[in-house]
């Protein structure tokens, strides 16, 4: 494992031979503990005492004992993982299978928000070799402020037993577990763009060239459907219906598991189980209108 100066020269002999595109920056710190590992982190977010200001969902992941914790070692995750900035927290000695009790706090950080760190990293790096301290700590130092900047847990447990304020998050102050554990303030950093989905990207593309044909084809069925003698009612129901049908028994049901995956991990959950669901409901009907239209003739 390399020291600070030795990271610090690998960084800037990158940069120095650039140019080159960067689309993923990682930092983290590991913390020596007993008392704070990650159960305790999951106990705290799952009690409501703590939240992290700007994600709207957390997910505990490893295999829970009967005794309410995790033997094999766990992974909180903060965030959802299409974003520009996620983190997760996880207890690094357990990975390793070796070395005292110690806690990762780790943020990933992508697309703009990569590159804009990286620039700041650099700034910070060729700032202390020109002032004459040592760049391995100024490395760390921006480390840990981005960390602190990129993971803003605060202390939520005066809330905890009911609904959060709207402005909870100015008003909510870093617990100490966390905040002693700085030195330096948080890194500013430039708000991320606000995200467009994949599936929201795909959707407005869908309607804006398809909507036209899709719209005409569902008035023929309600004028067909009412022909046969339905209730305009009954018609246009069924008219909505067997054009939503068409298009889930003919999707790339690969792309549909890709737009699921961008929502969090419990509403991911259930849309795959009503994915299931809507596959095997689609494909009845559509058999099901076949086999009257062979009957018919």
């Amino acid at each position: 494992q390399a020291d600070g100066e030795a990271t610090a020269d690998f960084l800037q002999l990158l940069e120095a031979y650039g140019p080159l595109r960067v689309t993923r920056l990682d930092f983290q710190q590991t913390w020596r503990t007993e008392d704070h590992l990650t159960p305790w982190w999951i106990d705290q977010f799952d009690r409501g005492l703590l939240r992290v200001v700007g994600k709207r969902h957390y997910e505990p992941r490893g295999r829970k004992s009967g005794a309410n914790d995790y033997p094999m070692g766990a992974t909180l995750y903060h965030g959802s993982r299409n974003s520009e900035r996620y983190a997760r927290q996880y207890d690094k000695h357990l990975q390793d299978g070796a070395g005292p009790p110690r806690r990762r706090d780790e943020v990933e950080c992508k697309g703009e928000t990569a590159r804009n760190l990286w620039t700041d990293l650099h700034s910070a790096l060729n700032n202390a070799e020109s002032e004459g301290f040592q760049r391995g700590a100024a490395l760390t130092a921006h480390s840990r402020r981005v960390i602190r900047a990129l993971l803003p847990i605060r202390d939520t447990s005066r809330w905890a037993d009911q609904e959060l304020p709207k402005r909870w998050s100015e008003m909510a102050k870093e617990p100490l577990v966390w905040s002693t554990l700085f030195d330096d303030q948080p890194a500013t950093i430039k708000p991320a763009q606000k995200r467009v989905s994949s599936l929201l990207k795909s959707y407005r593309y869908a309607t804006q060239n398809f909507g036209a044909a899709v719209a005409v084809t569902a008035l023929q069925r309600w004028q067909e459907y009412e022909g046969e003698g339905m209730s305009a009612h009954d018609a246009v129901r069924d008219a909505y219906a067997s054009v939503i049908d068409d298009f889930v028994n003919e999707a790339n049901e690969s792309r549909a598991m890709e737009f699921i995956s961008e929502m969090a991990p419990a509403e991911a959950k259930r849309l795959m189980k009503l994915w299931l669901e809507m596959v095997r409901t689609s494909a009845s009907n559509q058999e099901r209108e076949r086999d009257q239209r062979l009957g018919e003739a």
